[in-house]
């Protein structure tokens, strides 16, 4: 769920005190898989409430939920502002409280958070790079990059290095 969409589709004019709808979630052939209705309001402060039914895998028990999202709003450089989700996500205890452009549901989960609160990483950070591995079987090449003057040569010379001694 990002702060963009909900722009493209209206739901966040600046002249409008309140707006409401719903978002449909379909797959390649078409069949909608889930959907979240929402609403936005500008007073006392900016905040988009969202409701949702939540079915419990394996048990089939449905949960309804309903809960606000704080919104900031930030200056554009040629007027305007832009608008922000402030991550509702409680972690420890702690509120997460993160100004972020998109919020995750991931499977499992009951409510939407940032990917900090949901440890969540990108794919490419999580697949393995064959250009490090084969950069590690070459000494030379890795003693060069770790005397070029270029920062990225360098960690990647390192990274390189981990791989060969089996620590990555």
């Amino acid at each position: 769920m990002s702060t963009s969409c909900f722009r493209d589709w209206g739901a966040f004019k600046p002249i409008v005190s309140f707006a409401s709808g719903g978002i449909q979630w379909k797959n390649g052939v078409g069949e909608v898989t889930s959907s979240i209705g929402y609403s936005f309001t500008q007073n006392p402060s900016p905040r988009l409430t969202v409701f949702y039914t939540q079915t419990r895998p394996g048990t089939e028990e449905k949960r309804d939920l309903n809960y606000f999202i704080e919104l900031a709003t930030v200056p554009c450089r040629f007027g305007g502002f832009q608008y922000w989700f402030i991550c509702p996500a409680v972690k420890n205890g702690v509120s997460c409280h993160r100004r972020v452009m998109k919020l995750y549901l991931p499977p499992g989960a009951v409510y939407f958070a940032c990917r900090c609160c949901y440890e969540l990483t990108y794919r490419s950070c999580q697949e393995h790079d064959g250009r490090l591995a084969k950069l590690a079987k070459n000494p030379l090449a890795v003693y060069a990059l770790m005397n070029s003057p270029n920062p990225r040569d360098q960690l990647k010379a390192c990274k390189a290095a981990l791989i060969a001694k089996g620590i990555l």
